[in-house]
C-alpha cells in the first residue's frame, strides 16, 4: 500500500521487490537459484536443480553439449537433455 501512495506523490512507480530464493543453491557454483531463474534451470534425475549454464559449462562433455544442439536444431519437439549432476556421474561412473 505504501509503494502505491509513493507512486501517486511522484508520480513514478517503485521498482517490484525480487522472487524469493528457492531452498538450496546451485551444487556447481554455490550461487542461490532464485524461481525467476526458472527458464534456464536443469533438474537432474536424483531432484538436484543447476543453473543451465553451470551445467553445460562445467558439468557435461562436449558430446552432451554437441548431442544437445544437435537434437534441439534438427527437431521442433520438447526435449528433456536428460541431465545428469556430478554426483550421480560419480555414482554412476560416469566421471571417471
Amino acid at each position: 500500500m505504501a509503494a502505491l501512495r509513493a507512486e501517486r506523490r511522484t508520480g513514478e512507480a517503485e521498482a517490484p521487490a525480487r522472487t524469493p530464493r528457492t531452498s538450496a543453491p546451485c551444487p556447481v557454483c554455490g550461487s542461490p537459484i532464485r524461481s525467476d531463474d526458472s527458464y534456464d534451470v536443469w533438474h537432474c534425475r536424483c531432484g538436484v536443480l543447476l543453473h543451465g549454464p553451470c551445467y553445460w559449462g562445467r558439468v557435461a562433455t562436449l558430446e552432451e553439449w554437441l548431442a544437445y544442439l544437435r537434437r534441439v536444431l534438427e527437431t521442433d519437439d520438447e526435449f528433456d537433455a536428460g541431465v545428469v549432476c556430478s554426483a550421480c556421474c560419480q555414482l554412476e561412473g560416469l566421471g571417471k
